[in-house]
C-alpha cells in the first residue's frame, strides 16, 4: 500500500493493541472503521486486503486523531519533512560557492584543499559502496539517525505524562514500530539527498570559480612543503588525466609544473583558464554527473518504496485477525497434547474457555494426543494447516518436563511455524487439574505446584513460551480472561 496509507495501518495498529479497554477508540469507533471498509473487501481475494485495512485506518485514524491532537501531532511528525529535500543541496551550493574559491586571493592553488579534497572524497565514497554489499547486513536495517530523531520527536508530547497510559503506550508502539518499517524508505531519502548535497557543493566550487574569474584575473601555480615537481605532475595527471584526455586540454610535462611553482611566496605562475576548464571538467566528471545518477536511482527507490510501501500480511496477527474477521471466516484454534490423554470433561472445558476468550466464531478441533517419545515422528508426519490462527500444546502438569522430549517438541514447532510464516500463534497449557487431585489434601499442595510450574517454564523457556497453567476440570475464576490475555498478543512486526 502507499506510505500514508501504512502510517495509518501502523497507528491503528499501535493504538487498538495497547488499548484494549476502548479509551482512544471506542467499540463504537472500530465498528464504523469496519462498516465503511468492509464493502472494498472481497472474501478469497488477497488483492482487496490492503484496500480493507487503508481504507479501516483511515477512518480509525479519522476518528482517534478529532479526539486526541496528541496522536495527529505524532501522525504528523513521523512524516518525511519534504524541505529536507531541497534545503540540504541548496546549503551545499552556497557552502561549495563560499570555501576559498580554490584559491587565495588572485592566486589558483593547483593542490588547494577544496579542489583535491572534494574529488578524494567522493572517490572514497565510491569505493565505500562499492564494497558495502559485501559486507554482512543484519536481517532488519537499522533506522538511520535522522528516522531515530523523528521517532523521539513522535513521543516528545508524552514525555511528561505517565508511560504506563494506554496514550503513551500506543504512541510508543507506534514510533518503534513505523520506524523499523520506514527505515529502508527513510535510508533511500537520505541518501539521495546526501547525493544531491554532494552534487550540489560540487556545482558551487565551479560557480563560484568561473564567476570570480570573470572579473579578476587568476593566476595558477602551486607550493608545497614536501611534494616536489614530480610528484605534484604525478598528482595532477592522476586526478586531471581524464579531463586532459575529454576536453583536448594538456598537463604540461615535470619541466612546466615545476615553473609554476610559488617559491617562498614569489612567482607569477601561468594562465588559469585551462586549468580551470580542467577542474571544472573533473569535478562534473567524478562528483557531478555520478552523485546525480546516484541521487536520480536512490529517487526511484523512494518513490516505489512510497507507491508499495511493504507491510506484512496475514503472517502478521493483528492484520490476520481483522481480514479474517471481515471476511466472516471463524478463528481456527488447533489443539496438540503430548504424553496426555485428557478427558472428555477437559476438553469440552477448555472449548468452552476458548470460545469465552475469543467469541462465538471459533472453530476449536484436537489432534491425536502425541505419545511420549514420539515427537521425532509427529514432527515428521504432522501437516501445519495455514489457516490455524493458534496451536495450542496441551501438556499434563504431573508430568515432568524434560528438555529431550517436552522442550524439544516445543521449540521444534514454534521453528516449523516461524519458518511456514502463516502467522498462527504458539501457546502453551498445563492442566494441573491431575497434580491436584494427586496431592489433594496435603499442606504443601501449593509449594509442589509452584515448583512444577517453574520446572515447566524453565523447560519451555528454550522455545520461547511461557506456559498458562490451568485447572481444566474445575470452575477456576476469571480463567477465560487468563487465557485470551495469554492468546491475544503481538508476535511483533516483520519487514
Amino acid at each position: 500500500m502507499r506510505e500514508d496509507d501504512a502510517r495509518c495501518v501502523l497507528l491503528v495498529r499501535a493504538i487498538e493493541l495497547e488499548d484494549r479497554s476502548g479509551n482512544l477508540l471506542t467499540e463504537e469507533d472500530r465498528r464504523q472503521a469496519d462498516l465503511a471498509a468492509r464493502s472494498s473487501l472481497t472474501k478469497g481475494n488477497r488483492k482487496t486486503e490492503g484496500i480493507y485495512l487503508a481504507r479501516r485506518a483511515a477512518v480509525a485514524a479519522t476518528r482517534a486523531t478529532t479526539r486526541f491532537p496528541a496522536i495527529g501531532r505524532a501522525l504528523a511528525l513521523s512524516r518525511w519533512p519534504r524541505w529536507i529535500g531541497w534545503a540540504v543541496p541548496l546549503a551545499a551550493l552556497i557552502a561549495g560557492m563560499l570555501v576559498n574559491e580554490l584559491g587565495n586571493g588572485r592566486r589558483l592553488d593547483l593542490i588547494a584543499a577544496p579542489f583535491i579534497g572534494t574529488v578524494l572524497w567522493n572517490i572514497a565514497v565510491y569505493l565505500w559502496l562499492a564494497l558495502w554489499p559485501l559486507k554482512k547486513r543484519k536481517s532488519r536495517p537499522r533506522p538511520p539517525g535522522l528516522t531515530r530523531l523523528l521517532t523521539w520527536l513522535a513521543g516528545f508530547g508524552q514525555r511528561h505524562k505517565d508511560r504506563s497510559t494506554p496514550m503513551a503506550r500506543a504512541l510508543a508502539r507506534f514510533a518503534r514500530d513505523w520506524g523499523e518499517a520506514s527505515a529502508p524508505l527513510a535510508v533511500a531519502r537520505a541518501t539521495r539527498t546526501l547525493h544531491l548535497g554532494a552534487a550540489f557543493f560540487a556545482l558551487g566550487l565551479i560557480a563560484s570559480l568561473y564567476v570570480r574569474a570573470l572579473a579578476v584575473e587568476y593566476r595558477a601555480g602551486w607550493e608545497s612543503t614536501f611534494l616536489g615537481p614530480a610528484e605534484v605532475h604525478a598528482l595532477l595527471s592522476s586526478l586531471l588525466g581524464p579531463a586532459s584526455l575529454a576536453t583536448g586540454i594538456a598537463i604540461p610535462p615535470v619541466a612546466g609544473i615545476a615553473a609554476l611553482r610559488w617559491a617562498k611566496g614569489v612567482g607569477n605562475g601561468g594562465d588559469a583558464a585551462p586549468w580551470i576548464h580542467l577542474f571544472t571538467a573533473t569535478a562534473l566528471g567524478i562528483v557531478v554527473i555520478p552523485r546525480l545518477l546516484l541521487a536520480g536511482w536512490q529517487a526511484i527507490r523512494a518513490y516505489r518504496l512510497t507507491a508499495w510501501f511493504p507491510l506484512p500480511g496475514r503472517e502478521d496477527f493483528y492484520i490476520r485477525r481483522l481480514v479474517r474477521s471481515a471476511d466472516g471466516t471463524p478463528l481456527a484454534v488447533r489443539v496438540t497434547s503430548y504424553a496426555y490423554q485428557p478427558a472428555p470433561e477437559v476438553k469440552e472445558r477448555l472449548k468452552a474457555l476458548v470460545t469465552e476468550a475469543l467469541g462465538d466464531r471459533v472453530r476449536l478441533y484436537f489432534d491425536e494426543p502425541v505419545s511420549y517419545g514420539a515427537e521425532d515422528h509427529w514432527l515428521g508426519q504432522a501437516t501445519l494447516r495455514p489457516d490455524d490462527d493458534y496451536h495450542l500444546l496441551l501438556f499434563a502438569l504431573s508430568a515432568t518436563p524434560e528438555a529431550e522430549n517436552h522442550g524439544r517438541l516445543a521449540h521444534a514447532l514454534r521453528e516449523r511455524l516461524a519458518g511456514d510464516r502463516n502467522g498462527t500463534v504458539l501457546a502453551a497449557i498445563l492442566d494441573e487439574s491431575g497434580f491436584r487431585r494427586q496431592f489433594a489434601g496435603q499442606g504443601n499442595l501449593e509449594q509442589r505446584v509452584a515448583a512444577r510450574r517453574e520446572a515447566w517454564e524453565s523447560v519451555l523457556a528454550g522455545a520461547g513460551i511461557a506456559p498458562l497453567v490451568m485447572d481444566l476440570a474445575g470452575m477456576e475464576e476469571n480463567a477465560a480472561q487468563r487465557l485470551e490475555a495469554a492468546l491475544i498478543q503481538d508476535p511483533g512486526l516483520e519487514v
